[in-house]
């Protein structure tokens, strides 16, 4: 029969109120969080017991969720009532998971039945409130405040009812627990010799039949007062040496469950194959291994250990002794110590108030050699178990010398309380494995052409090799092509990898744990920061400085950002600190920053091209440009996403600035049309002709010729009006340039006549060349040069630089 405890039901407080209205993103945050318990629950109900009870409370608070999203007024109430429902949903799936149809009490199905009728209540109360009209609502929220306070009345009727359900049926289990010993002590002198021996040599010592290897199995002195007479005697002992007291080897006894179903390693495994070998290796080398196989969710990390437990050196050195536990629905020490017990093949027989940590360790100390995985070990630290209570327990494990204990938890820094002898944070696949585990799952994607190998590289490449992403990617894109799936990609981002369940297999539900893992009531700024961080695909070089400069308006910005490491939300590579692509989509649709961080960012970044990409390309260029260039894809983000949501005269200049960078170094027109209607919505003609400037300048140089001349004439003629006539000139020169049919009395005047006036020999130099190519030209052009200081000149373009080394050569040629 089925218990569970429910805890004290927080009550919706002022204070909880104020926080929701400061903060909306919050109450969006336990919406979401609401949505994971409910989600759990429907599956709960409807794939593991069938209990239409179940399934309906989980769909209910699910509709519920929705209809709170719609509403504004009295909104931080309707959180609050979906908070408190989700609290008693959430006890009751956290009870149930990893039990059997069989362990659902008929008092339980009749009262969870009940729950059910009260929450359609409640829902329709919701919904009709939601239904009013919305100037009503305003005008006068009192009845809203009246109906909302029945069902809080009614949600803390609930929680009373399963609280004294839940007292009588602990006192009723204590009578039939202390019965049931009782019979069991009945039977064991007569089962005792029924039951095959351990094979114990005359010092105490026995030996495993499996590895043949040798454990000692000295007695345990340490005993319960409370423990009867008939415990000092092992059902599993040769007739002259115990094994232990009250402790049992194998699984003859039918009150001992029977142990969950062996794990199977998955077959399509790529990228982690050294990994498995040396910690395979480990495993077998090692007197007692304890291993802590970290990293972000998603990355394979249950996979590896899998593969570890499979491998055949490991089989040979542990036999049978090798056990996978899930902690996914583990709640306090206590309870993993149980999970444990159960998947071990030895009982000890206890008392009902004896601790089931001593249990457990003395159950361990007498195993043989032993390698036990945890796996999803951070499910029992963001439980709120006492993190005391987890120490105590990993001491017990590894004080059975024979045992060697590997845990998988999400996050960057394992659990304290035991000394580690190795850890490794398991990162992203290798670019070749991850298209090898792609094509595993659909071979029909990558077919020879350029094309497609070009658009699938970049897919993966877009998921930042993670092994989920690529999973739930190869599966979506079964009959589609590469270059389909790609543009999709480029729309839908994130939610095009959700599978529409609550399984850790939903790309959503594993990020949205990792976050609910930092506690986001009392840690919202960390949030906050990983949105900001969000914002960089380049992720944040030297961040130990540029920290506190780009997150100005953070009260502890070290903190949180410690926080968020420890979730492995964010990893530091080559000096940079980074956030993954599905990581940094999902938080850009779900949690993104606030705007004011947001424009602190930008203007981090916006001082950083002004200062580094208006330098002349001299020396000071080289430096500039390794500054800009190890930046320059968080710059082109920003500015695509300030120019689409924000639009700015600062955007303006930063795309304008920038792309004259990248004239120099990597010439792109991206970011001049991504600006283009600001500008002509600004309507600033100094702008406008400074665009249309750089976009004859970049054409020119990619040779685009078809075009460019149309817009260096509209940048010249937007340079006249505000009176720029060394800039129109140079516009003038650059459509000389562009099309060589142009005669020398056609174009070449105006630009001629304009550097005379200015005495800008070197840009008169540069028509003469441009139309009468010869080398006595340039001789003349050289002496001309030198004769009037080349010092004194005002020399603002490249290209007249360019023309300048050519003058001195032709000098030189002239001379030999």
């Amino acid at each position: 029969m089925k218990r569970f405890t429910l805890k004290s039901l927080p009550r919706a407080s002022a204070k909880a109120v104020q926080t929701n209205e400061a903060y909306p993103d919050q109450s969006k945050t336990i919406l979401d969080n609401a949505i994971t318990v409910f989600q759990r629950l429907t599956d709960l109900g409807s794939a593991t017991f069938n209990l239409l009870e179940l399934q309906a409370a989980g769909q209910i608070g699910i509709q519920m969720v929705e209809i709170c999203r719609k509403m504004q007024a009295n909104r931080a109430e309707y959180v609050e009532l979906v908070r408190s429902i989700a609290l008693i949903l959430d006890a009751i799936q956290k009870t149930l998971a990893g039990e059997s149809d069989r362990d659902i009490s008929t008092r339980l199905a009749k009262d969870l039945n009940s729950f059910k009728r009260d929450l359609e209540d409640i829902r329709n109360t919701l919904q009709a409130l939601s239904e009013r009209r919305t100037i009503s609502r305003i005008a006068n929220n009192a009845p809203d405040r009246e109906e909302l306070s029945k069902c809080n009345a009614t949600v803390e009727q609930i929680f009373r009812t399963f609280e004294l359900y839940t007292l009588i049926a602990l006192r009723m289990d204590s009578d039939n627990t202390r019965h049931k010993v009782n019979m069991l002590f009945e039977q064991n002198s007569e089962r005792r010799h029924s039951l095959p021996p351990l094979n114990i040599d005359a010092r105490g010592l026995t030996v495993n039949n499996v590895c043949g290897t040798q454990t000692n199995n000295q007695p345990n002195t340490s005993q319960s007062p409370h423990t009867p007479e008939c415990f000092n005697h092992s059902l599993l002992r040769p007739p002259s040496q115990p094994l232990a007291p009250g402790i049992f080897f194998g699984r003859n006894d039918p009150a001992i469950p029977p142990p969950p179903s062996e794990r199977i390693a998955p077959e399509i495994f790529f990228g982690r194959d050294e990994l498995v070998s040396n910690i395979a290796s480990l495993a077998v080398q090692t007197e007692q291994m304890r291993f802590a196989l970290l990293g972000a969710g998603g990355m394979g990390k249950t996979s590896t250990v899998l593969h570890i437990l499979h491998q055949q050196s490991v089989v040979n050195h542990y036999g049978r002794h090798r056990y996978f536990v899930c902690c996914d629905a583990t709640t306090s020490a206590e309870t993993l110590a149980g999970l444990i017990l159960r998947s071990i093949p030895v009982s000890v027989m206890h008392h009902e108030e004896d601790n089931m940590l001593n249990v457990m360790h003395q159950a361990l100390c007498h195993m043989p050699r032993t390698l036990l995985v945890l796996d999803n070990f951070e499910t029992l630290l963001n439980a709120g178990s006492s993190l005391t209570r987890v120490s105590d327990l990993l001491q017990r494990i590894v004080n059975a010398e024979s045992l060697s204990l590997i845990i998988t938890m999400r996050g960057a820094v394992p659990p304290y309380g035991i000394k580690w002898t190795h850890q490794h944070s398991l990162g992203p696949l290798a670019a070749p494995a991850a298209k090898e585990a792609f094509l595993a799952i659909n071979p029909l994607f990558g077919d020879e052409s350029n094309d497609n190998r070009h658009d699938l590289e970049e897919l993966l490449a877009e998921m930042d090799y993670v092994p989920l992403a690529i999973r739930l990617l190869a599966s979506v894109s079964i009959g589609f092509s590469p270059r389909y799936i790609l543009r999709r990609w480029k729309k839908e981002k994130i939610g095009m990898l959700s599978t529409g369940d609550g399984s850790l297999e939903n790309i959503e539900v594993s990020i949205r744990l990792s976050i609910a893992a930092l506690d986001v009531t009392n840690n919202f700024e960390a949030v906050q920061l990983l949105g900001v961080l969000s914002q960089l695909p380049d992720g944040l070089l030297q961040w130990e400085e540029r920290l506190p400069l780009i997150a100005a308006g953070f009260q502890n910005v070290h903190r949180s950002f410690h926080l968020l490491h420890k979730a492995a939300l964010v990893f530091i590579w080559k000096g940079a600190a980074n956030v993954l692509s599905p990581i940094r989509h999902y938080v850009n649709r779900y949690h993104p920053p606030d705007p004011h961080q947001v424009r602190c960012l930008e203007s981090y970044f916006w001082d950083l091209v002004h200062t580094h990409a208006t330098e002349a390309p001299l020396l000071g260029f080289i430096c500039a440009k390794d500054i800009l260039e190890a930046d320059i894809g968080n710059i082109r983000s920003l500015i695509i996403h300030a120019a689409r949501s924000c639009p700015s005269v600062q955007v303006v200049d930063a795309a304008l600035e920038i792309s004259e960078f990248l004239y120099r170094t990597n010439p792109s027109t991206e970011l001049l049309y991504e600006v283009m209607a600001l500008v002509k919505q600004f309507g600033c003609p100094i702008k406008k002709a400074q665009l249309y400037r750089r976009f004859g300048n970049i054409l020119h140089m990619q040779n685009l010729y078809f075009g460019p001349s149309d817009t260096s004439t509209e940048a010249r003629e937007h340079f006249l009006d505000v009176d720029d006539v060394l800039d129109a000139a140079q516009c003038a020169l650059l459509k000389l340039q562009e099309d060589t049919n142009i005669k020398a009395t056609d174009m070449s005047i105006d630009p001629l006549m304009q550097f005379l006036k200015m005495g800008l020999v070197i840009g008169v130099a540069h028509v003469l060349v441009l139309v009468y190519d010869s080398v006595i030209v340039w001789a003349m052009v050289a002496a001309w040069f030198h004769f009037y200081h080349a010092f004194s000149l005002r020399v603002r373009d490249l290209r007249l630089y360019h023309c300048l080394s050519r003058c001195l050569c032709a000098c030189i040629a002239v001379y030999l």
